[in-house]
């Protein structure tokens, strides 16, 4: 007899079910909690809560995988994955060479224990944040195009190659960078050095930032800021010898403060602070 035609293989089709007893079956204490979404009847995201072995996933073509939390090191059930937005935040991954190559937009390590950034070179990321981690050198970064970048608590010492990074905004507080001269000319709106030692903001001048935190910085004159279209300002009064008439006379600032959680609208903040001042000494009168 002839035989009998074959129709093609359709993709395979991995239910939730499938994925739920995997996942079981490399973590014991699983709870059946992670969430899952579809397009077109096939999974694409998934959110995993308390999981440490990752190997379920590897079946699967996901564009999107939450680890917040989770005790995840071994990232090499992705290798090869589409993934567009990964968070890592809090897991205690050291190797991230198992996304290389991989079309990353949005990428997520605080807290994580990355050190090295090499994995990621060529990688189209928008969104990089890597508060509190080891990382020093961030140049695998240069030319991506990022358009937000946290540093917070890194290693970073030096800005060198951001300005060849589109980035709106940056975050560089508690970090051993006090030069800012790298920053000259870029199109920042957003720009946090709190707990740093910058004392300079020359570099500043004629920027046209949105939202500047100077708080706690080695700041004290605010004079490279005149003309700024600011809408937000954090800083220290204390600190400042110089240029608190330029913030004062700034016709776009609506929201002062002295930290995030203090920041109310610029009339409220200049009448405590002109009241908070100690009075003018008078002269006795000779009568």
């Amino acid at each position: 007899d002839p035989p009998v035609p074959v129709a093609p293989a359709g993709p395979v089709i991995i239910s939730e079910q499938d994925i739920h007893e995997r996942l079981k079956k490399d973590n014991p204490d699983y709870q059946n909690n992670a969430e899952f979404g579809k397009e077109k009847g096939i999974i694409i995201s998934a959110k995993l809560i308390g999981v440490e072995d990752i190997s379920a996933l590897k079946a699967l073509k996901l564009q999107f995988l939450d680890l917040m939390n989770c005790p995840v090191s071994d990232l090499s059930p992705l290798k090869g994955m589409d993934l567009q937005y990964l968070d890592l935040t809090h897991c205690p991954v050291t190797d991230l060479s198992p996304l290389k190559g991989m079309k990353l937009q949005e990428l997520y390590l605080e807290g994580s224990f990355v050190s090295d950034l090499s994995p990621l070179q060529g990688m189209p990321i928008r969104i990089l944040r890597m508060e509190h981690t080891p990382v020093s050198d961030i140049s695998p970064l240069e030319g991506m195009p990022l358009n937000q970048l946290n540093l917070f608590d890194t290693k970073v010492k030096s800005l060198g190659l951001v300005n060849t990074l589109p980035l709106k905004t940056l975050w560089i507080p508690s970090t051993e960078i006090t030069d800012l001269s790298p920053l000259k000319g870029m199109l920042l709106e957003s720009l946090d050095i709190q707990d740093t030692k910058v004392a300079d903001l020359s570099p500043l001048r004629g920027m046209q930032f949105l939202r500047l935190n100077l708080a706690n910085s080695a700041v004290t004159d605010l004079t490279p800021l005149k003309g700024m279209p600011l809408q937000r300002l954090i800083f220290t009064p204390a600190n400042i010898t110089k240029g608190m008439d330029v913030i004062r006379e700034n016709p776009t600032i609506q929201g002062l403060g002295t930290s995030f959680e203090t920041v109310k609208a610029a009339d409220e903040f200049w009448k405590e602070y002109d009241a908070a001042q100690p009075a003018p000494k008078h002269q006795k009168s000779e009568n």
